[in-house]
């Protein structure tokens, strides 16, 4: 996966960061609790391929006449559609000041959090194709919200245009330093015997994190009780308050909490060990085939000028050279992986067809 990444796309992959990290609060707000169902598991051929091998059926951007982008003083909106403090806000805010240097404009991040970035991907896709707005992208997260129906959202495949993907992080299994589940067999092993009844929190229902509850008892035989909340930071805070017994999370949200020892990640979801997690072992190192990998991208509402989408993905591939931007994502957890609008189309088109079988598991 290094400096590489298909977003799920071609062997059971199903990811910066650092302006602040999640820092623990009072008990959370009452979740809703989902008991750990047992999905199907999608084709693991076509969730983690390095570089994707097709021509996207999606839509590209059309070509327009040349176009003045970003005007002189016309600031940028960067949605990001999770609360503040959780990955996608982190990454938002490392990227956003080099976005600025690059284009020559400010670059304003809002959250906009609520029903698993629904609510801000809402906004997204409704505002005007000018590339004066784009959001960040969250994969598989972004996804399951249109794939879901019950969801009812207000958006589809085809409302959004992939500009650029810039880093990946392996979803984790994280306990509180002082946890009786020592390993992940433990937790594991809990869990058939008490079934239903260990808690593990999560970003938000059919989330990365959700979905790594769900393979994690998937592949294990065991029945989780999955516990989900509005984002990253809430769920982490559940696990240091002790309201739950585990959380499944990518790595930037516990990053800061592993390294002070707070934390202790059980295993990472990557098909190898790695280099961020030295000492940490892969779910298929101790007996589990489970794969998962999240993706963060910038995204933005179909219909926008070629010209603008080319601006916008040149200046995220050019941040990709700064070493202080790859630093901060690796220090995050995140590994910098670039895929260009036309790769990055192909990997969520890829994506989209290995999740549909998440989607009616979940029902």
């Amino acid at each position: 996966m290094k400096q590489q990444c298909v977003v799920l796309a071609s062997s059971m992959t199903i990811a910066i960061l650092l302006a602040t990290a999640c820092a623990p609060g009072g008990p959370p707000a009452s979740p809703t609790k989902d008991p750990q169902s047992s999905p199907v598991t999608p084709r693991t051929e076509s969730t983690t391929s390095a570089t994707p091998t097709k021509t996207p059926s999606v839509q590209t951007p059309t070509v327009a006449n040349k176009v003045n982008f970003p005007a002189e003083g016309k600031a940028i909106t960067f949605i990001v559609p999770f609360p503040a403090g959780g990955s996608n806000d982190l990454c938002a805010r490392l990227i956003a000041p080099l976005l600025e240097k690059k284009l020559h404009t400010s670059v304003q991040i809002v959250n906009k959090g609520g029903a698993g970035s629904q609510l801000g991907n809402t906004e997204l896709v409704r505002s005007k194709p000018d590339g004066y707005t784009i959001g960040q992208a969250a994969l598989p997260t972004n996804i399951m919200t249109y794939l879901d129906p019950e969801r009812k959202a207000a958006y589809s495949r085809a409302d959004f245009q992939p500009i650029a993907n810039f880093s990946a992080s392996p979803l984790v299994v994280a306990v509180k330093a002082e946890s009786p589940y020592t390993t992940l067999k433990d937790l594991i092993e809990a869990a058939k015997s008490r079934p239903d009844q260990v808690k593990v929190s999560d970003s938000g229902l059919l989330t990365a994190p959700d979905l790594a509850t769900r393979l994690m008892g998937k592949t294990s035989g065991a029945r989780f009780a999955g516990v989900h909340f509005d984002g990253g930071a809430p769920a982490l805070t559940a696990l240091l308050g002790g309201h739950v017994d585990a959380m499944t999370s990518v790595a930037p949200v516990v990053q800061p909490q592993v390294k002070n020892g707070s934390l202790r990640l059980l295993a990472t979801m990557d098909r190898e060990q790695s280099k961020l997690f030295p000492g940490v072992k892969t779910m298929a190192d101790q007996g589990y085939q489970a794969y998962l990998t999240g993706y963060y991208g910038i995204t933005a509402p179909s219909g926008i000028p070629k010209e603008v989408v080319d601006t916008l993905s040149e200046a995220v591939r050019s941040i990709m050279d700064v070493e202080a931007f790859r630093q901060g994502l690796e220090e995050m957890g995140q590994e910098p992986a670039y895929l260009g609008v036309i790769e990055f189309s192909v990997a969520w088109e890829e994506q989209e067809k290995d999740l549909k079988p998440f989607v009616s598991a979940s029902k």
